[in-house]
């Protein structure tokens, strides 16, 4: 089974799924921030904070190095470059190194490009209108990025196996153009020039997803806020469309989406639900998913305006998936649980203060609880926390 790890994303000063936020200045460590709270059977606490480069936006978890502890990835879109931060096991890191990728780069997504068992990065570079591939060395190191054109001012990307080859493929979503570009992975690393789709608004964020149960990977994208509402549940933050795939690699026509998103099973019946936090309203709103690829009913759940992030997670450790909202402009990260039935609580816990930009959930310690990592744009750091669970 091919490994696609995505990265967390921000949408500051944005209403949709899109990494277009992040603090100036240098790249200088921060204070640690006083963050500590007891959530359900789980205490947080701050370990370390570590510094990236200057306007970091997106934040990924995942075993580069493969010493089977997880390290940290940051895109730095006022520095042009990516920061990699080594995981030790403990919950602390080693300094960042930097690799050089393209302009303003946003979303990044890893995957084994090349079949050589080691990881490698795909970044959307969204100052410009291409991608930047970074192959892994297997010791936490990348070679030199190699570009790719994609549609113009590329906010989101996406890898998966999209004509059943077994070679990973990545997709973009490009608000300047108004498409999605897909690119056929060699399975060497390369990839084919991209092929586009309309889509008819400017599309902000997207995954890939099997939403019809055919067997084959479709594309869920969101707009942005001013997309033309074909469902009455979006039009005042977008609507979120699917462009289905055939297995082959190929779509069909596309429509548009909503704001920041996140699919996970919520309620057990093995079908995927989609997640929804709308920065402008203020809402969590939570959509069943049915059968034959489409969404049910809407249950909606309120939160305080601001929200940057959403991360599915069982914090309780119930077995259940509870969702974790960071508010930047509160510096809270609001965390809502699960109930049995599979709807959220509607009063959230805000349990860490921490000025959050992104959120990523991991075991950094080797101890099995789940412990956050939290961008923080402002101060171009990563604060750990750790997780002590009952």
């Amino acid at each position: 089974m091919t490994r696609v790890f995505v990265a967390a994303l921000s949408a500051f000063a944005c209403a949709s799924l899109v990494a277009c936020g992040g603090g100036g200045g240098s790249a200088s460590a921060a204070s640690d921030t006083d963050a500590s709270a007891t959530v359900a059977a789980c205490t947080y606490a701050a370990t370390s904070n570590n510094a990236v480069g200057t306007g970091a936006r997106s934040l990924l978890a995942v075993d580069i190095n493969g010493d089977g502890h997880l390290d940290l990835v940051t895109t730095n879109a006022g520095a042009d470059s990516i920061s990699v931060l080594l995981g030790h096991g403990d919950g602390s890191f080693s300094p960042h190194i930097d690799h050089p990728v393209g302009s303003a780069p946003g979303m990044l997504v890893a995957g084994d490009f090349d079949h050589d068992g080691k990881l490698d990065l795909a970044v959307a570079d969204s100052g410009g209108d291409g991608i930047s591939v970074l192959l892994g060395n297997g010791d936490g190191t990348f070679q030199t990025a190699v570009n790719y054109v994609t549609g113009g001012l590329p906010r989101a990307i996406a890898a998966g196996d999209l004509d059943g080859d077994g070679r990973l493929d990545l997709v973009t979503a490009n608000a300047a153009d108004h498409s999605v570009s897909v690119l056929r992975g060699n399975g060497d690393g390369t990839f084919l020039a991209p092929v586009d789709y309309d889509i008819g608004d400017a599309p902000a964020g997207l995954l890939l997803i099997d939403a019809d149960g055919d067997g084959a990977l479709d594309v869920v994208v969101t707009g942005s806020a001013s997309a033309a509402a074909s469902s009455s549940e979006f039009k005042n933050g977008g609507v979120i469309g699917v462009l289905l795939g055939n297995g082959h690699g190929g779509f069909t026509a596309a429509a548009s989406g909503s704001v920041l998103f996140t699919m996970v099973d919520l309620n057990g019946d093995g079908l995927l639900d989609l997640i929804a936090v709308s920065r402008t309203m203020g809402t969590v709103s939570v959509w069943a998913g049915q059968r034959d690829g489409s969404l049910g009913a809407v249950s909606r759940h309120s939160i305080t305006a601001g929200a940057v992030s959403v991360t599915d997670v069982d914090l309780a450790g119930n077995g259940q998936v509870d969702v974790v909202v960071a508010d930047f402009e509160r510096s809270t990260l609001q965390i809502h649980l699960r109930k049995a039935d599979g709807s959220l609580e509607d009063a959230p816990a805000e349990a860490l203060s921490v000025g959050p930009h992104t959120t990523v959930v991991g075991d950094f310690d080797g101890d099995s609880a789940p412990d956050l990592a939290v961008l923080q744009a402002a101060g171009n750091s990563v604060q750990a926390l750790r997780a002590t669970c009952r």
